[in-house]
């Protein structure tokens, strides 16, 4: 799920990073919350989209990244930069 607003802000003001995460659901719906978000110019998180998808692999990360470029732009003016478990030291 990608919102639309959010989708537009941080087109439209964040960096051209975006963090990749994941965590497991352990409640009645189980499977894995696939995350994905960008950084603010005062280097706050942004929530982009997410998905629950069975479980995490290539394919799902895979198929879940397509659909966001698809739908942020996979154009040669974007360059971004992807993050994947970022950790603070």
């Amino acid at each position: 799920m990608c919102l639309d607003g959010c989708k537009k802000c941080f087109l439209g003001g964040c960096r051209p990073f975006i963090a990749l995460d994941k965590c497991h659901l352990k409640t009645k719906y189980v499977g894995q919350l696939l995350v994905v978000v960008g950084r603010e110019p005062d280097d706050k998180y942004f929530s982009i989209a997410f998905v629950v998808v069975e479980n995490e692999c290539k394919k799902t990360w895979r198929w879940f990244l397509i659909l966001l470029l698809v739908d942020i732009g996979d154009m040669p003016t974007n360059r971004w930069v992807f993050i994947f478990d970022q950790k603070k030291v």
